[in-house]
């Protein structure tokens, strides 16, 4: 499916695997948005959690197609908000922990592990660089 796109398609895994479009204005794109895809869960909005969602689906090998309208991806995680609330690290688990790795491996080199320290604190150009890593990191298909 072909749409016009404000900004780059990021987090593209294959066929209608996960894409994020952000369209110009969605309410004009016109004959566009004729074209159809078909996908096991669609997510408006490219937030954190939408992005969560999107890349759990991926990982059970199921398609997700995700659209954001203005282009910007990663909510807050990639607009400023770069300090995570929690008292307990040890309460996070999951996808949340493996992206709070995945920005410790940036900051500090070496290999995503599962034992790898979790960095709490980030600038947002490291966050959109982890969620375009965990995008890479789907199954093809």
């Amino acid at each position: 499916m072909s749409l016009p796109l404000s900004r780059r398609r990021l987090l593209t895994a294959g066929g209608a695997g996960l894409v994020l479009a952000g369209l110009s204005d969605p309410f004009r794109a016109g004959p566009a948005l004729a074209a159809v895809t078909t996908a096991d869960l669609v997510v408006y909005g490219a937030t954190s959690g939408g992005l969560a969602a999107a890349i759990t689906m991926r990982r059970l090998g199921r398609t997700a197609v995700v659209v954001e309208p203005t282009g910007h991806v990663g909510g807050l995680s990639t607009a400023g908000l770069g300090a995570t609330d929690t008292g307990v690290q040890a309460s996070i688990g999951g996808l949340a922990a493996e992206f709070y790795r995945r920005v410790y491996v940036k900051y500090h080199g070496g290999t995503l592990t599962p034992t790898s320290p979790l960095r709490m604190t980030f600038e947002p150009h490291v966050a959109a660089d982890v969620f375009a890593d965990l995008g890479r990191a789907l199954p093809i298909g």
